[in-house]
């Protein structure tokens, strides 16, 4: 192994130096060396055996003070590290251009651009500069000085400087006479080399929350979701003729709202009713992340049998919307976005026996098996200088449910009614969140299904004639992920 002492900035070639990083093709080394001041400065040691050392300087207007070089592009054009300013305070610096004389304050994230900085790293074009900054928050345990990453973008300048204009061609006259010199026009300075432009800098630690917070929010979704494939599987029960359903419910959870309407129609001959149903979501607040925006329609097929009490209820539906998708903006970060789709795919069958009491009064119990699935097609972010891009999102979930429930006849039009159900996921596959941010990290959480998910509802139910009624059920569930679910639907049933 040969060994190369680079040397100092020093006229003996004494003291201190060290290297930092070396070009893709080992040419040049970058670094710090001490000077004949007794300063650590910023140096490229290149050439023949890297023995032509480059001081890099510094931002003072005097050039002096202290800086260091701490990585290089991998075609050595573009060095990054930190020097002093003028208030000796360490800035991230990058310099460019011939000799690398060109030198490019990068600033920080604080909100008058004071404070200190510094570089560590940069990308194989010079594009993307990472190291840290000082902030305006201190709160959180943030002590002032954060990750940041810069993004930079490159204008080119001319190399030479504009030709002179030619000079005007003289008509030497018969008779000689003096005739004036003509003033050359004037050559204009070519202009001085120009650093790059620093197109976006941001918190890495804040935009990492921003990410950790959107998977949170996409959790919650689905769960909204898979509890609006359940409503839409609700159908209406027809004797020999034709019934209709007009559902309302109003749901909420710690992040979310919705208000959907359904109808239902369905048609019932000896004792088989054979139906379909339509939801929209006529509000819906998603986590701040999230946003409908168009195609907010649910479908659904259901069928109910009953013979002497007992029953057998099927239904399959299917939903589709797509959502504008935007991430936080924190300080210091990007809020990126983009559209994504979310599908759905429900299924149940229920089995159950109604008994009919004195009095008017019915008590009942049943069993269900249950299917979900919730799907958000993955997509790159766009109006962001350091996009993120998330994979397919997929849940699917098969449960075991048993409940009871009752009605008690108050009067001859009204009816109290109560119904408790626990169901059981006997299958799943829980939701991933994945992403991919480049510069900022990648990360995959995986969401914590509730196993059981007991719901209650008591309400009451007029009955306006024989074939017509309306019932006002709030309810309390705990909801697939996390928090609880509460609601209150109002309903509008009939038969002709």
């Amino acid at each position: 192994m040969t060994k190369t002492e680079l040397g100092t900035l020093k006229s003996d070639n004494s003291d201190y130096s060290s290297a930092s990083a070396i070009s893709a093709d080992g040419r040049v080394v970058a670094g710090q060396a001490t000077n004949d001041n007794n300063e650590d400065r910023a140096v490229l040691w290149s050439g023949p055996n890297w023995a032509t050392k480059t001081d890099l300087g510094t931002l003072r207007s005097d050039n002096l003070g202290s800086s260091a070089a701490t990585d290089l592009s991998d075609d050595q054009s573009v060095v990054v590290g930190y020097a002093h300013n003028e208030n000796n305070e360490y800035r991230a610096v990058l310099w460019s251009g011939p000799n690398w004389a060109t030198k490019t304050d990068l600033g920080t994230l604080k909100s008058d651009n004071s404070g200190q900085s510094f570089a560590r790293k940069i990308n194989a074009d010079g594009t993307i500069v990472a190291g840290g900054s000082e902030t305006d928050d201190r709160s959180g345990g943030y002590t002032g000085m954060v990750m940041a990453l810069w993004k930079l973008a490159y204008t080119s300048t001319p190399d030479t400087a504009p030709e002179a204009e030619a000079l005007p061609e003289y008509v030497v006259p018969d008779e000689p006479a003096p005739a004036p010199e003509p003033s050359p026009a004037p050559v204009e300075p070519a202009p001085a080399p120009q650093g790059p432009v620093v197109v976006a800098m941001v918190d890495v630690a804040k935009t990492q929350q921003t990410l950790h917070q959107l998977g949170a929010d996409t959790f919650n979704l689905v769960s909204l979701q898979a509890n609006a494939l359940r409503r839409l599987q609700q159908g209406c029960i027809a004797d020999n003729g034709f019934c209709y359903a007009v559902l309302n419910d109003f749901s909420q959870t710690t992040h979310s709202q919705d208000f959907m309407s359904g109808l239902r129609l369905g048609y019932g001959h000896n004792g088989l009713t054979l139906g379909l149903g339509f939801d929209r979501s006529h509000y819906r607040q998603l986590p701040d992340t999230y946003q409908a925006k168009r195609n907010n329609l649910g479908l659904s097929l259901f069928a109910h049998w009953e013979k002497d009490g007992w029953y057998l209820a099927p239904s399959v539906a299917w939903d589709k919307y797509q959502a504008s998708i935007k991430r936080q903006a924190l300080k210091n970060t990007e809020a990126g976005q983009n559209v994504s789709t979310i599908k759905g795919l429900g299924a149940s069958l229920t089995f159950g026996k109604d008994i009919a009491l004195a009095s008017g009064n019915q008590i009942g119990w049943y069993g269900a098996l249950r299917y979900s699935q919730v799907r958000r097609d993955g997509y790159t972010e766009t109006g962001a200088e350091f996009p993120a891009t998330y994979a397919n999102l997929k849940f699917q979930d098969t449960a075991l449910a048993v409940g009871l429930k009752s009605s008690v006849q108050l009067n001859p039009s009204l009816q109290w009614l109560a119904s408790v159900e626990v169901e059981k996921s006997i299958s799943n596959s829980a939701p991933t969140y994945k992403v991919n941010a480049p510069y900022i990290g990648n990360f995959q959480h995986e969401a914590s299904v509730n196993s059981l998910r007991p719901k209650i509802q008591t309400g009451l139910r007029y009955n306006f004639a024989p074939s017509f009624n309306v019932d006002l059920m709030p309810y309390i569930q705990r909801a697939m992920f996390g928090s609880t679910q509460r609601g209150v639907s109002l309903n509008f049933t009939g038969k002709f």
